[in-house]
């Protein structure tokens, strides 16, 4: 049933998009486009052994806003001062979460850090490039933000 869901949710995502983004039009187009994104997905990607938390979506949400506010400000503060300030670090991360939406989403929104860019994944390292420094702290605290989205299913809590 969850897998039924999943895939509505997704259709009805991708729909919204194409309403949004093609000013109601093409519709020809969409709907197998939409359909062979529902079977592809279904053929590649595993059942997923979470769903999306509400909380955690909330407190995400509010960290990713803040984080992007001033990880733009930051830069923008580096590139327009005359001596561009630059405490260049590159260190590696290891991962404490094992869940891979969990991954997924931290690698995405790392680059909206203040001045940090992830560069390489091998198993559970992370290589990441600063601009800002040693960001260690910030990271970890968005890799918790991001294991905090997703909750296990509840035929998985109970067993």
């Amino acid at each position: 049933m969850e897998h039924i869901r999943t895939h509505l949710s997704l259709a009805a995502i991708l729909l919204l998009l194409w309403y949004g983004l093609s000013n109601n039009a093409g519709w020809l187009f969409a709907l197998p486009a939409i359909a062979v994104t529902l079977a592809l997905t279904n053929a590649l990607l595993k059942p997923s052994r979470h769903c999306l938390s509400l909380f955690g979506l909330g407190q995400f949400t509010v960290f990713f806003l803040h984080k992007s506010i001033a990880g733009g400000l930051d830069v923008a503060w580096r590139a327009m001062s005359p001596d561009m300030p630059l405490d260049i670090h590159e260190f590696e991360h290891r991962f404490q979460t094992s869940d891979p939406s969990a991954r997924t989403v931290f690698i995405g929104t790392l680059s909206l850090m203040p001045g940090t860019l992830s560069v390489h994944l091998a198993d559970d390292v992370l290589t990441v490039h600063s601009i800002a420094g040693n960001t260690r702290q910030e990271l970890s605290l968005l890799e918790k933000r991001a294991e905090a989205l997703f909750q296990p299913l509840k035929a998985e809590q109970n067993s």
